[in-house]
């Protein structure tokens, strides 16, 4: 009978709080989400200088979800034994390889799907990394507000990234993407502070007989197997992140339109990125237990039925306010199901990348997916009902699985071991 290594946490984090290791990675994760932002908000703007229209663009873009998608299956195959300085260390090489790319490459359409290339798998790296860390340096009890405090980490990257790169690009075109390379430089030599710091961030050697993979057909078994358990939450988290690339892709068109009538139309996208700041600090100190659906559910609803009522609504302030009240609701549900995901991983042990890799592919799917449904129902209902018809999907989702999501998911442990044997 095989038995799950034991994860001893007394020098990582204590039960009353997250550790100080935990905070220099969030830390971390800062830096390299302000360069994230920084190149979020002025790759678009450089690649339709050189393609021929908004459509190509689009396309440009959405390469780097299809890359996203292929390196999560890919990376559940390949990595199941390393720990998450070793994703750490890979990531930093995307990091830094995605504006180099486009400081030196010609700027036409090759070079930006070599670039998109790069910005998926850098995406890819930062789940596993995510997932990896927290799996392993922090209690079961702490997941909820580990996830929580690198979500308002992220809300406030982005926060502050667009305002650098406004700046930046009164410098000229590329100047952004120096300045996100900068970044991501500064995260390589504090990382090289942690590891001096921090033993256990170090990479150890793996046994040889533990570094074989799986095949592709071995992977796609336990896929499926996973999927057969999870489906209700991973369709959960695939329709909030449909929501978020919605707001991502006609949000700033609809900004544009509320600007034009009243000045507070000006904070649209600022409503809906501000409560994620604060959901981190909310969550940790509630203390939400991992397995708690009902609260997931609750205020995934709670957010749909606010955003429907935001497609009706004439007044401008208004809509900006009910925009906030439903991401508050949003900010808590993400990092909230990302912990339900967290206990998966940390309960199938050494398979455990191939739940980070299966929760990951609901991301990347959406925002191959997203803008699409976004364009698609714009065109036809305009910019403000597109949100309300995506929330309506949400709402009824989310009623729907209420009632048939088991309280206690049971993983196919045994299965997974047969698939492994064989």
């Amino acid at each position: 009978m095989k038995h799950r290594p034991r994860h001893h946490f007394s020098t990582i984090a204590s039960k009353e709080r997250l550790s100080n290791p935990f905070y220099f990675y969030a830390f971390l994760i800062f830096l390299l989400g302000t360069g994230d932002a920084v190149m979020s908000f002025s790759s678009p703007i450089y690649i339709r200088q050189y393609v021929p229209n908004v459509q190509t663009m689009g396309l440009v873009i959405s390469f780097s979800s299809v890359i996203g998608v292929i390196c999560d299956f890919v990376f559940s195959k390949l990595f199941i034994h390393n720990r998450f300085s070793f994703f750490f260390r890979l990531l930093l090489a995307a990091a830094i390889a995605f504006p180099i790319s486009l400081i030196f490459l010609t700027p036409s359409i090759l070079p930006f799907l070599l670039g998109m290339s790069v910005w998926g798998i850098y995406y890819e790296l930062m789940q596993f990394s995510n997932f990896s860390f927290i799996n392993s340096q922090v209690i079961r009890p702490l997941f909820s507000s580990a996830w929580g405090v690198l979500t308002s980490i992220k809300a406030a990257a982005y926060t502050i990234g667009p305002i650098l790169a406004g700046w930046a690009l009164t410098h000229g075109s590329r100047t952004p993407f120096i300045t996100a390379a900068v970044f991501s430089f500064l995260t390589f030599f504090c990382f090289i502070i942690a590891i001096r710091i921090f033993p256990g961030w170090r990479v150890h050697s793996v046994n040889a007989d533990q570094s074989s993979s799986f095949s592709f057909s071995q992977q796609l078994i336990i896929w499926k197997l996973l999927m057969a358990k999870i489906w209700p939450v991973y369709i959960l988290l695939f329709l909030i992140s449909i929501m978020d690339a919605v707001f991502w892709t006609v949000g700033p068109l609809f900004a544009g339109e509320l600007k034009q009538s009243h000045f507070m139309g000006t904070f649209f996208l600022s409503a809906y990125i501000f409560p994620s700041i604060a959901s981190g600090f909310i969550i940790s100190r509630f203390k939400i237990a991992v397995t708690d659906y009902k609260m997931i559910y609750f205020c995934v609803c709670a957010a749909a039925v606010l955003l429907i009522l935001s497609g009706f609504i004439a007044s401008v302030p208004l809509v900006v306010l009910t925009v906030l009240s439903a991401s508050a609701f949003l900010s808590i549900s993400f990092p909230l199901t990302s912990s339900l995901f967290e206990n998966y991983v940390r309960r199938l042990g050494h398979t455990s990348t191939s739940m980070i890799g299966l929760q990951s592919s609901a991301i990347s799917l959406s925002y191959i997916f997203g803008p699409i449904i976004a364009v698609l129902i714009s065109s036809r209902a305009g910019s403000q009902l597109t949100f309300a018809w995506v929330a309506a999907g949400l709402l009824f989702y989310s009623l729907s699985a209420f009632f048939f999501t088991p309280k206690h998911t049971f993983l196919p442990e045994t299965a997974l071991r047969a698939v492994e044997e064989n």
